[in-house]
């Protein structure tokens, strides 16, 4: 049947305002957190549709008292101008999902797989026990960059091992760690502050099907506390004379907000590889698949401001794939064996999308509050790291290690770090 030019002139109407509505609702979720609170709090947060008396004011019940007094009113009129806001720390920190990579547990299983090995390192000075013990203190220090989405951030990580496993001849072994470690840092412009405790458990293990060839498998679990304080504000610029610089207002003036979240993440990491001598060196190729998952439970946060939010619950789901090699060189002198390695690799993330964040006013009181939707960062999926590390082995069972690491190629986040420690034979 033909349609005549009325109806295909009405269809083509239709079909571009359902487009022009779609676009229209996509930046509110694709907003940051800035941007989000200068919509809703301008205009006497015309957006958030509160019921109101003639004059503007809130009718009782909808909003706490800062909320409440702060949107109540009519809207300013005449003068154009802008509106920015602070306090995008939030999103940076809510729902940190970012883990110390567990590249300490590996290189401690490479160390016990040489052992297994001493031709490698031409020497008789290592005598192995089948029961281990081991301590290593960790450092830390991470920059991410300011992002459209996120607030830039510094911090520290300081972090303690204690551990021990048990060899099963040549065939493998298995072992179990307690860790506990805490970041702090400052976000950009003096915005505000975090801190990060975390304690948990690491169970791992190897499987030798061959001489040169392993299994690796690990399992995390951990338990963090976030305290996070930021400094929000809205700068709004007003026009008046267009001879003049418009004038620079803050309103709502700049406070402090303060929130503690908890949040649970799980690991578990698959690791393969072989290892071929060559004289005095050894080395190897290297595959690893590793999947994350982390659950921040939700949280509301206090302060003298009306911005303070309720963050709804958030999930962050991870699987990486992780593609590189290893070269070992032993240098065997009378009283240890020395032990130099470097490992490089090629990780590839999947899974770990850009996540949308959702959040209400901490003091919209209303049964069908109005619902705040922000980005996090996005990903960088492809990022390299290298270690270089160093083993002495001595006589009775004693070693000690050291090593420094790096994350390469990220498009926002610069870290690096080291590790010190001790391991005891019995």
């Amino acid at each position: 049947m033909k349609m005549n030019a009325f109806e295909r002139r009405r269809r083509a109407t239709l079909s571009f305002c359902i487009v022009i509505s779609t676009l229209l609702t996509l930046p509110v979720a694709a907003q940051t957190l800035d941007e989000q609170y200068a919509f809703y709090l301008d205009a006497k947060c015309d957006e958030m549709n509160f019921e109101r008396e003639g004059d503007g004011v809130l009718l009782p019940g909808q909003a706490g008292p800062r909320l409440e007094s702060y949107c109540s009113g009519l809207p300013p009129t005449g003068g154009g101008g802008s509106t920015t806001a602070s306090g995008g720390g939030a999103g940076a920190s809510s729902g940190q999902g970012s883990a110390v990579s567990d590249a300490t547990l590996r290189r401690r299983r490479d160390r016990a797989r040489g052992e297994e090995q001493p031709a490698a390192d031409e020497t008789s000075i290592v005598e192995v026990g089948r029961l281990s013990a081991f301590l290593s203190v960790d450092y830390q220090r991470e920059h991410q960059h300011a992002t459209r989405y996120e607030t830039g951030r510094r911090s520290n990580l300081a972090g303690l091992l204690l551990g021990s496993d048990y060899r099963f001849g040549t065939t493998g072994l298995i072992g179990l760690g307690l860790r506990l470690n805490e970041r702090s840092g400052d976000f950009d412009n003096d915005t505000g502050d975090f801190r990060i405790r975390a304690n948990g458990a690491v169970l791992y293990g190897s499987w030798f099907p061959r001489p040169s060839v392993f299994i690796d498998a690990n399992a995390t679990i951990d338990r963090r506390k976030l305290e996070v304080q930021r400094i929000v504000t809205v700068r709004k610029e007003v026009f008046g004379n267009p001879m003049f610089p418009p004038n620079i207002v803050y309103d709502p003036p700049p406070a402090a907000v303060d929130a503690d979240s908890d949040s649970t993440e799980w690991n578990l990491e698959l690791r393969s590889g072989a290892d071929f001598s060559a004289g005095v060196f050894t080395w190897g190729p290297r595959v690893a698949l590793t999947s994350r998952r982390t659950e921040t439970d939700a949280f509301t946060e206090s302060g003298d401001t009306p911005m303070t939010l309720a963050f709804d619950a958030q999930t962050e789901d991870s699987l990486r794939t992780a593609v590189g090699f290893q070269a070992t060189r032993a240098f065997n002198r009378s009283t240890a064996v020395w032990v130099v390695q470097f490992n490089a690799d090629w990780i590839h993330e999947f899974e770990d999308d850009q996540r949308i964040i959702t959040a209400r006013f901490a003091e919209d009181l209303r049964p069908d509050p109005t619902q705040l939707a922000f980005l996090d960062a996005p990903p960088d999926r492809d990022v390299y790291a290298g270690r270089l590390s160093l083993v002495a082995v001595f006589a009775h069972g004693f070693s000690a290690f050291a090593n420094i690491e790096g994350l390469l190629g990220h498009d926002y986040i610069d870290r690096y770090g080291a590790t010190l420690g001790l391991r005891r034979e019995f």
